[in-house]
């Protein structure tokens, strides 16, 4: 039979292809116009056993932090992370926070000592006792905030050594 008569599934090949091709397409876009913007954070500047520490910290953290995902921080420092779509943020390298006492109460999550300050809108978790203090922004959005510590633990117990004495 030549000519006029129905086509066989060669005819659906560059269609579908295209439609392939053009799904992915849409896709890519999708994935890059949906990704939440970075977040902007004030990154510390530690020195000596701290800097190290915060190095080694950075290369530990995990991709998720209490069901949220590592986001993008600018600039881009090994001192800081975030994660989730209401930012759970990190920086490492701070100075001891103000209010913190011999006699504070602390709250450990899998043997990393934290002492926690209220926020306007979440908690603020920072390490006692190791060579750097490792700040974390807790927003009220994330119940329990504890959830974040329990996260964390294994990479600031790996990379943040206690501090002698």
């Amino acid at each position: 039979m030549t000519g006029g008569g129905p086509a066989g599934p060669t005819r659906w090949r560059v269609p579908v292809g295209l439609f392939l091709a053009g799904l992915v397409v849409i896709g890519i876009v999708s994935a890059l116009l949906l990704r939440p913007p970075a977040v902007h954070l004030v990154a510390p500047t530690p020195t000596g056993a701290a800097a190290r520490a915060c190095a080694d910290l950075h290369t530990r953290l995990p991709s998720d932090v209490a069901g949220g995902h590592r986001r993008t921080v600018t600039p881009d420092s090994v001192d800081t992370a975030a994660w989730g779509s209401t930012p759970i943020v990190l920086r490492c390298g701070v100075d001891r926070p103000a209010a913190l006492q011999p006699t504070s109460e602390l709250t450990v999550e899998d043997g990393v000592a934290w002492f926690p300050e209220p926020l306007s809108h979440g908690t603020r978790f920072t390490t006692v006792g190791r060579t750097a203090f490792v700040e974390l922004d807790v927003p009220d959005t994330y119940r329990p905030a504890s959830d974040a510590l329990v996260d964390l633990a294994p990479a600031v117990s790996a990379a943040v050594p206690l501090a002698a004495g």
